[in-house]
This record gives structure tokens, C-alpha cells and sequence, in this order.
């Protein structure tokens, strides 16, 4: 660190030759400079290897003390708002929460609060397989039968055999999943490293074998069309809507 500021130093203020370009700071006097060199063998103390050890030193022993004072703070801040996050881990980045539902503790980073926040998703990712992603499915199979007179199948597994597709509209050669948050990893809430539990992925994983459903659809002359959970319930009518045209359009 301290090598990298005294590098950082040259880099801003002399030029090719070690020549100052700018007034600022001691370093930049070729006189002082030249008394490092013949001091600690180095144009800058903080090029010594002493002293470099003693910054690392200082910085470690801060860190000792500072470290929990700084977890605590954020801690605080964010219980405020959300009384079941229990713990902070500042070298991780990383809150523990438990669900005042199902009493289960999962982890997770700021990023993944804000982004909570915003699609108004619960922390818990234990609980989300279990929050109704089945009646969502349900109630867009009703809405294709409402919108639609043909065939309909349903956990269909025999068009790309063994997967199982949700619904599938064998005449028009149309096929929907219906995309639960958790279980499809929407990538509006996760990372690709997350990890999902239930399935015993990470969250690219979970995309690639979504991709490859897709792809074996296309294989067999059949287009694949998911419906994410998060556009299902915060965007419904345009949703609806997307349905509604993509049919009328296959179907002529």
C-alpha cells in the first residue's frame, strides 16, 4: 500500500525524467529525493521495506480496533429499518436475517436489500418457493384458457422429454414457463453467484438450464415464451397483453 502511494505520487508528479511538474509535496524536490536514496536506499521512506511494515502494522492494528466499532454502526443503521437482521460482517460484506416466518437465517449482501426494496420481494429466501408461486402459475393458466379455445397442456413431458414444460399450446407450437422469482434466479434480484438451496445451483446455473429448455423448444419447431413472476405481479395488464398479441399472431 505504502509503495503503491509513493508510486502513485511519481506517476502525478514528475515527469519522464524525475523531474517535479507540479510545487506540491516534499517528494517532489530532487534534493530531498535524493537524501531518501542515500538514507533507506529509496527515493521515498515509504518505499522502505521498514517502513512499509510499520504502515501494515498500523493499519492491522486500527482495523483490531476500529472493525467491531464499524460492524456495530452498520448494524444499527439497518436494524432500524429491518429488525430481524440479527448480524454484520464487515470483512464479508455480508447480513445475516431471520425470517419472523418460517425462523430460518439466510445471508445476504446490500445489493441484494435494495434490490428486495425495489421489486417490494421479501428478504426470506427460504420462504420464497413457498409464497404462491404456484397459484401465480395457476392463475396464468387460467388467463390462456380465457384468451384461448385451443388445447392446452399442462407439466407437459412430452415435447423435449423428460423436461417438463408448464403450459404448452400444441396447435400453435407455443409453450410458457411461468418463472418464479426464486426458483428461476430472475437476475433483476440475484448475482450469478448466488446460490440456490432448493435446486443446489448457483444462479448461472439455474439461467443456462432455463437457456437450454429454450433451446431444445426451437430444436423441436416450438417457441418457448417465460413469464417472470416480478412482470406477473408488477406489471400484469401489459403482461397480459404480451400474451394475449403473441397468440392472435401465431394463431394467424
Amino acid at each position: 500500500m505504502a509503495q503503491h502511494a509513493c508510486e502513485s505520487y511519481d506517476k502525478k508528479h514528475l515527469d519522464k525524467d524525475g523531474n517535479p511538474i507540479t510545487t506540491g509535496g516534499p517528494f517532489a524536490s530532487k534534493e530531498v529525493r535524493k537524501k531518501c536514496e542515500e538514507a533507506w536506499g529509496c527515493s521515498s521512506p515509504a518505499c522502505n521495506k521498514d517502513t512499509q511494515e510499520k504502515i501494515s502494522e498500523s493499519i492491522t492494528e486500527w482495523n483490531k480496533e476500529r472493525k467491531p466499532i464499524i460492524e456495530q454502526n452498520i448494524l444499527n443503521r439497518f436494524q432500524a429499518k429491518f429488525p430481524n437482521i440479527v448480524a454484520y460482517n464487515i470483512d464479508t460484506g455480508m447480513f445475516t436475517y431471520v425470517c419472523p416466518v418460517c425462523g430460518e437465517s439466510c445471508e445476504f449482501n446490500r445489493q441484494y436489500i435494495h434490490r428486495r426494496i425495489k421489486y417490494k420481494i421479501d428478504f426470506c429466501y427460504n420462504c420464497i418457493p413457498k409464497s404462491g408461486t404456484s397459484v401465480l402459475e395457476k392463475n396464468l393458466l387460467n388467463y390462456i384458457k380465457e384468451i384461448y379455445p385451443g388445447t392446452i397442456l399442462e407439466n407437459d413431458k412430452t415435447i423435449i422429454t423428460p423436461k417438463e414444460l408448464d403450459i404448452v399450446l400444441p396447435d400453435l407450437k407455443l409453450a410458457f414457463e411461468f418463472d418464479g422469482v426464486y426458483w428461476h434466479m430472475d437476475s433483476r434480484i440475484y448475482e450469478a453467484t448466488d446460490y440456490n438451496s432448493k435446486k443446489k445451483m448457483t444462479a448461472k446455473e439455474v439461467w443456462e438450464y432455463d437457456n437450454q429448455k429454450i433451446k431444445l423448444c426451437e430444436d423441436v419447431g416450438y417457441k418457448l415464451i417465460r413469464i417472470k413472476e416480478l412482470d406477473w405481479l408488477n406489471d400484469n395488464i401489459n403482461t397480459k397483453n404480451f400474451i394475449k398479441n403473441l397468440i392472435n399472431e401465431v394463431k394467424v
